[in-house]
Formats: C-alpha cells, structure tokens, sequence
C-alpha cells in the first residue's frame, strides 16, 4: 500500500466491492483510492499514521462473536479458543497479552516471533464494518492477488493480512447464508443439508470472486 493511507470507501449502488488487495501492487492501489467510483472496503494505516501499531482488543463476547463467523461448528470454535489462548500465554510481553484481531488474522507471526505485528490490527475493524456495508448493499466481493507465489501460504497467492480478510469473508459469507436459509425456510434439517452439501439455493449472495 506504500505510503497512501485509507479508510475504506464503500460506494453505494456499485456492483463490485474489493474486499481485499495485496500491498505489494503500490501502483495500482495508488488508482484505486484515486478512483471515487470504485468501491473498497480495504483500509490501510500507513506507518507514521496515528492508528498504525494500534489494536482492536476483543472482550470474551466480541471473541466469541468473531469465533462463529471464522468457524463451522461449536469443536471448532473451542479448538481455535484454546489456540488463542495458547497464542496468548506465548507472548513475551505482558502488555501483548490482551486478546486482538492480531489472534486470528497473523497466528503464524504471533507463533513464530513471540510479539504482535508492528503494524497492528486497528485497520481490521472498519474493515469488517465496510464489508458488511457492501455485502448489505448486494455488492459482488471481490478478492485481488498478488502475481507473486508464496510457498508459505495455505491461500497461495494471498498476502499476509489478505489471508486473514479471505478467512474472515468467507466465513461472514457462510454465516449469511446459513441465516437467511433459517429465516426463509425455518426448517434444521435443510439447514443442515446445505451446512454438508455447501449448495447455494437459488437466489442468494453471490459468493467471494
């Protein structure tokens, strides 16, 4: 993202939403915060900006809130907890040690380096507001990659913070669907059925491009 700071713009009406794009392509992200046309809910803090290094701290009920959305059943959910909890308690600092957006999107950092990134998670909150404002308005999200393969990553050509926005889209996507299936049909067995199956009825969101 180079040097452009951004806050997101979710342009109402339009038929795309860019829900994610990779910092490495500075040019072109250049075009997209210039263009008013073009609907983003990506945010980027700069360094030197006042929320670049800031964090977004979740309390139990925000952390079990984000768990539903990032997990597909209960087993899930407490595994990924008791791995917060574990990526937690490895922290060398003990002013790290509060529970972030950091967690979930940049385990592997949290692991490895012992420390939260250097530039934080404050970015990821009116992110994830901007994302549900497109999906709300019936945009098309759509995911940018980067031209540069990461052997390292499970999402290929995703980058770091990217993988944690796919994650976090699809799994809201999910949710979604698995909502309005609840509230269309109010019946648990198909509910179920498409939980297996992953079959979108006829009708619904467009799924993550």
């Amino acid at each position: 993202g180079g040097d452009i700071p951004f806050g997101g713009r979710v342009v109402k009406g339009a038929r795309w939403d860019i829900v994610s794009f990779p910092g490495i392509h500075s040019y072109l992200w250049q075009k997209l915060t210039k263009n008013e046309k073009v609907s983003s809910n990506c945010v980027f803090f700069p360094k030197g900006d006042e929320l670049f290094g800031q964090h977004h701290l979740l309390d139990e009920s925000k952390l079990r809130n984000l768990l539903v959305i990032l997990c597909t059943d209960d087993r899930e959910r407490q595994d990924m907890h008791r791995r917060i909890q574990d990526l937690k308690a490895g922290l060398r600092q003990q002013r790290e040690k509060e529970v972030c957006y950091c967690m979930t999107l940049y385990p592997d950092h949290l692991r490895e380096q012992k420390t939260k990134p250097l530039w934080g998670c404050k970015w990821f909150e009116p992110w994830r507001v901007g994302l549900n404002e497109a999906l709300d308005d019936k945009q098309q999200p759509i995911v940018v990659y980067q031209d540069i393969f990461d052997p390292r990553s499970t999402y290929d050509l995703l980058g770091g913070s990217q993988r944690g926005e796919v994650r976090y889209a699809e799994g809201l996507l999910r949710k979604r669907d698995e909502d309005e299936i609840r509230a269309r049909c109010k019946d648990e067995g198909k509910l179920q059925e498409f939980k297996r199956s992953g079959r979108r009825p006829e009708g619904m969101a467009t799924p993550l491009g």
